[in-house]
């Protein structure tokens, strides 16, 4: 199956969240081979800080030179983000396979009416990627609860780490702090390390009877060993237990707490024999970032997102408030699941909302906005309904330096809220006035276009995308990955320095972006390096060949639509005339005497030691540059609105001040740098 048709039957025909019992992932794991029990684990459980940990702890295993997995959920700024090896997330292709493999053993249950869920069959796909990348050690965090969770199939883990526990999924894992910490003192079992972080007589000892049962050994971090150098909104540096500056990026109490069970975990492991520096620590806990989890997006106005959307979460972002924001109001953008304790996050939060602004998360268990407005306003909060990616946009570009903006309530909003977050930040930071700037960019080659829309992307503060070397990134790697396409062109790559900007600005964007070496320069077709001969014509074949497959195309329209609503400068671009320009607030399409610029061309072509004279170079130029095929390739070059800024007299420091002039003049924005 292909990865979109793995999504499909993944998330269109498996849609239930949760079912209990661990047989189902049994059985398709027995099908498999059971690879599951050829693999070490670290197995972490938790109501609060469990993603935190896993994380952490699994960059410092990678630090240390383990192959290490990664499995975490739920997805928070792309889809199945929590699934990696050495920090690597797993490729599209290999899971669609590996769903694949499965699905046999999937229709044996759907036939004996016990169909698993989308989470069921991905955790078996997972432990067989695992398994089959021969990993040394396995970080698995828990979906739900912990003896009833998908993930506990696996056998005895080197360390079962326990985070904080409190009120939450009470109608699936108890009303009370005792039976959720039962349900999660599940993954306890015999010969593991257990580490609790603590903070509840009552988990306690619950825990600490399930661990004599199992005969398992517990340890508990000491929180008043954590010295504090420094701490603020970028994160913190500390001291603990004999290791000194460590350094972690996470904002808050909350996450030196939650680095210490992850140190504790790292203790455990050093007891078993794994051999973990204390420079590996250091080095692997400082590279870690966590979306969502009170992340810090700008600070004037301040824009906050934390993913808190139970009791205990909130007690932290309130702490957070009170530390890095004393004596403000917040302005609240709020969405929840219904069956979280919304109302009394609410009543929490009165005291620091100045307004709230009721969003409906795009899950099926998300409570309606008409409700939580309802809810907020019984409860005396300023409130009023909205669309979660519009406030977003709305509330940045109206709020004054010293403002706050909080969005919160569920980590399911994060990737919808992202790219708007990040375009209403840009434009605030770079005094756009409010405005987005898109410029797009056409011209013959040889009058300047690079030049250029360097410039004005450097003098602007905005981003700046090559749509040919977009093209030929996206085209060779699919060139290579498509079996359709093998044996028809064959390419060692080719991608141009600007490929790396352009992996950088998909990304912020929330595009996944694929890609093999950015460093190579070269071509070749079977061993023969032919950049120099053959680079336009295979560069044409494989764009051509690639954009014609449906998936690629909706690929790229979808690439250049996310990129064409951010404050960019998109230059060169046979195709944007689709799906940019209709946005683009300045058109500029550059001119140049072909004559001049084959002056220029028969110069280099001669000093390369070329044979060719002139006017094959001019009619070359001409035949590619300036006729009829030309002008209606370029929907840019046609529309009424563009700019036709004629560079032929102009040395290149006058071409950039003249299209500097445009922008200026089209927007009304000041350049942020000169």
């Amino acid at each position: 199956m292909t990865y979109k048709e793995c999504i499909d039957f993944l998330f269109e025909k498996r849609r239930e969240f949760s079912k209990p019992g661990l047989q189902r992932v049994e059985y398709m794991l027995k099908r498999a081979g059971n690879p599951e029990k050829g693999l070490r684990y670290v197995h972490i459980a938790g109501t609060n800080g469990k993603g935190s940990c896993a994380t952490m702890t699994a960059a410092v295993l990678t630090e240390s030179g383990l192959r290490t997995g990664l499995y975490t959920s739920p997805d928070v700024s792309g889809l199945f983000e929590g699934i990696r090896i050495d920090g690597n997330r797993i490729p599209d292709e290999t899971l669609a396979g590996l769903v694949s493999e499965l699905l046999p053993f999937v229709g044996e249950l759907d036939e004996k009416g016990d169909s698993p869920t989308a989470f069921e069959i991905v955790t078996a796909a997972v432990f067989l990627w695992f398994f089959r990348e021969k990993c040394d050690i396995c970080v698995v965090e828990c979906g739900m609860g912990g003896a009833s969770d998908a993930t506990n199939v696996i056998p005895p883990p080197e360390v079962s780490t326990l985070t904080n526990i409190a009120l939450d999924h009470l109608k699936t894992l108890g009303e009370t702090v005792s039976m959720i910490a039962e349900n999660k003192a599940g993954i306890i079992k015999s010969d593991s390390d257990v580490i609790y972080y603590g903070g509840s007589e009552e988990a306690f000892e619950v825990i600490k009877a399930a661990a004599e049962k199992h005969g398992a050994r517990l340890y508990m971090p000491d929180f008043e060993a954590a010295r504090i150098v420094s701490s603020g909104i970028k994160g913190s540096v500390f001291s603990y237990k004999g290791i000194s500056d460590i350094t972690i990026s996470l904002p808050g109490s909350l996450q030196v707490k939650n680095c210490c069970c992850t140190l504790e975990t790292v203790f455990a492991l050093r007891r078993k024999g794994f051999i973990i520096t204390d420079d590996q620590i250091r080095a692997g806990l400082k590279k870690v970032k966590m979306p969502g989890r009170f992340e810090v997006f700008s600070k004037r106005p301040a824009l906050v997102y934390d993913g808190a959307h139970n009791i205990s979460g909130m007690t932290q972002l309130i702490e957070n408030v009170k530390a890095f924001f004393p004596g403000k109001k917040i302005s609240l953008i709020f969405g929840v699941m219904a069956d979280k304790a919304h109302k009394e996050m609410l009543a929490m939060l009165k005291p620091y909302v100045n307004k709230l602004y009721a969003v409906t998360p795009d899950n099926k268990r998300a409570l309606d906005r008409e409700l939580l407005k309802a809810e907020a306003e019984s409860l005396g909060i300023e409130a009023e309904t909205a669309d979660l990616t519009e406030i977003i946009e709305r509330l940045c570009s109206e709020s004054a330096d010293g403002d706050v903006i909080m969005i919160c309530g569920s980590l399911y909003m994060y990737i919808d809220a992202l790219p708007h977050i990040k375009n209403a930040v840009n434009r605030k930071e770079n005094n756009m006035n409010g405005n987005i700037i898109t410029v797009a960019l056409d011209g013959p080659s040889g009058a300047g276009k690079s030049t250029v829309a360097k410039a004005i992307s450097k003098t602007f503060g905005i981003g700046y995308l090559d749509t040919g070397a977009m093209y030929r990134t996206v085209a060779l790697y699919m060139v290579r990955n498509i079996p359709e396409l093998e044996g028809e062109v064959e390419a060692g790559g080719i991608l141009p320095e600007t490929s790396k900007k352009i992996v950088s600005m998909l990304e912020d964007s929330g595009i996944e972006v694929k890609y093999d070496d950015a460093n190579v320069q070269h071509v070749y077709l079977g061993d023969e390096d032919v950049s120099g001969k053959i680079r336009t014509p295979l560069i044409s074949m494989a764009a051509s060949k690639v954009s014609a497959i449906p998936e690629v195309r909706a690929f790229l329209v979808d690439m250049q639509r996310k990129i064409g609503s951010k404050n960019s400068i998109v230059m060169d671009g046979r195709d944007i005339g689709t799906h940019v320009l209709p946005n683009a607030s300045v058109k500029i399409f550059l001119t140049a005497s072909p004559e001049e610029r084959a002056k220029r061309r028969y110069k280099e072509l001669i000093e390369k030691g070329t044979e060719v004279d002139f006017e094959t170079v001019l009619k070359d130029i001409i035949d590619r540059d300036y006729g009829d095929a030309h002008r209606a390739a370029s929907p840019l070059r046609q529309a009424e609105d563009a700019v036709l800024l004629d560079t032929t007299d102009l040395d290149l420091n006058g071409s950039v001040a003249a299209a500097i002039k445009i922008v200026c003049e089209k927007t009304g924005a000041s350049p942020k740098n000169q």
